[in-house]
């Protein structure tokens, strides 16, 4: 039967599948960045021939491959397979689920660590207000994401870069430049401190 010959294509492509990672993992120690991300092409290749673009599978996929990246600090290119991702998780398990949650949170670290903070703010304030939701107001997810939320302030500013980007007005001189970065660095030291004493208040 037809659908005996599926289940038996889709075990096959499970056992090719399992295979390809392990084996990129082991290349991936050795520093053979090429031959990995064929391997994971090529995984992602099987999932979509098996499951089609918007199976949960498929998003593992594209979680795995993220973590490929993040493990090399690439990480302008674990973006897009995050948000990826967070497309078909949020197609699948709705929009209010554990699962966008957690990519939320990820997305927040992912952009933080470009360093993109403008972006990890948004994605932090996301994940925040649906933690509250999801877990509730005091919830370990909660709790984790506010610290999170301070990392990315403290990054900020230790980089010095902007949580929101500000136009510096033509013609002023570097004094003037300079008091304004000085400014932003301790409103966002300030902001990183409340940040830290909301979450150790949902700790406790």
């Amino acid at each position: 039967p037809q659908s005996s010959q599926d289940e038996i294509d889709e075990a096959a492509a499970r056992k090719n599948l399992e295979a390809l990672q392990q084996n990129a993992l082991r290349l991936d120690e050795e520093e053979q960045d090429e031959t990995v991300d064929q391997l994971f092409e090529l995984a992602m290749q099987i999932r979509l021939a098996q499951q089609g673009s918007k199976h949960f599978e498929v998003a593992q996929c594209l979680i795995r491959t993220a973590e490929m990246h993040w493990a090399r600090d690439e990480f302008k290119a674990v973006v897009p397979k995050l948000t990826e991702a967070l497309d078909i998780y949020e197609l699948i398990r709705g929009t209010k689920s554990k699962e966008v949650l957690q990519l939320y949170s990820w997305l927040a670290l992912a952009h933080m660590c470009i360093p993109d903070f403008f972006e990890a703010s948004i994605w932090n304030e996301k994940a925040e207000k649906l933690a509250t939701r999801v877990c509730g107001e005091v919830s370990w997810e909660r709790h984790r994401i506010m610290l999170d939320k301070v990392l990315i302030l403290q990054h900020s500013f230790d980089e010095g870069g902007e949580v929101a980007p500000t136009k510096t007005p033509k013609g002023r001189d570097s004094n003037i430049q300079a008091k304004r970065r000085t400014n932003a660095n301790n409103k966002q030291a300030v902001e990183a401190r409340k940040a830290y004493s909301d979450a150790e208040r949902v700790e406790t």
